[in-house]
């Protein structure tokens, strides 16, 4: 069980959801199709981030990071039901990012397997 002292998870394991795992996922949605924010917000719940607990804030400050390094562009779509919003898509320098962050994501994957099935075997021979 995952043990929260007050100032963080003492495991430091941010509840299941590695430090900026936002950023890849954002990318990852739009790389499927461009969306505007609200829509990521819902298609976020794929990869563990809850709408009704998520930072709202956090999701659109990520997408303005994103934009200002090239990862993503947006432009403004008008409606006439409502207010203007930006929708966003990937570029090309962002499709690199992504393949980065599934060639992290697999390293990191064979390290946590590796150290599970260690944990397992020592823990089950101590028994």
């Amino acid at each position: 069980m995952c043990v929260n002292n007050g100032k963080g998870h003492m495991c430091g394991c941010s509840r299941g959801k590695p430090e900026k795992f936002l950023e890849p996922c954002i990318m990852l949605l739009l790389f499927e199709q461009t969306a505007h924010g609200y829509d990521l917000i819902e298609r976020l719940e794929r990869f563990g981030f809850e709408p009704k607990t998520q930072d709202v804030g956090a999701i659109y400050r990520t997408l303005r990071k994103l934009e200002r390094e090239g990862m993503v562009k947006s432009q403004w779509e008008v409606s006439d039901s409502g207010p203007a919003k930006r929708l966003y898509e990937v570029t090309g320098e962002g499709e690199e990012f992504l393949k980065e962050w599934a060639l992290s994501i697999s390293f990191t994957k064979s390290r946590l397997e590796t150290y599970l099935e260690e944990y397992d075997k020592i823990t089950n021979e101590k028994k």
